[in-house]
């Protein structure tokens, strides 16, 4: 059996925040979003490893998976980003 999985904010006139031009989390983004990063928290323990691995702010992300974890497109390479990440991580549309 297959149940569907709803995410807060997604669907039909809601979510997708970067695709309606605005700022949103990466945790709100959907699959095929493309977006740029704006802000990584500073109190997030990765965040020096994230920006080892391109995350840095003015980075173009394309998200190809958007379940826990995300799975981001960034320059050549594919990264994973659990859910509590991306909620600090501040987007805007690409």
């Amino acid at each position: 059996m297959f149940r569907r999985r709803w995410r807060h904010g997604a669907g039909a006139g809601g979510g997708a925040c970067a695709r309606q031009g605005r700022c949103c989390r990466l945790r709100d983004c959907v699959d095929g979003d493309q977006v740029a990063i704006l802000r990584i928290a500073d109190d997030l323990c990765s965040a020096p490893r994230l920006r080892e691995l391109g995350l840095l702010e003015g980075a173009r992300v394309v998200v190809l998976r958007a379940s826990d974890p995300l799975l981001l497109l960034v320059q050549d390479g594919r990264i994973a980003v659990d859910r509590q990440t991306a909620a600090g991580i501040e987007v805007c549309s690409a």
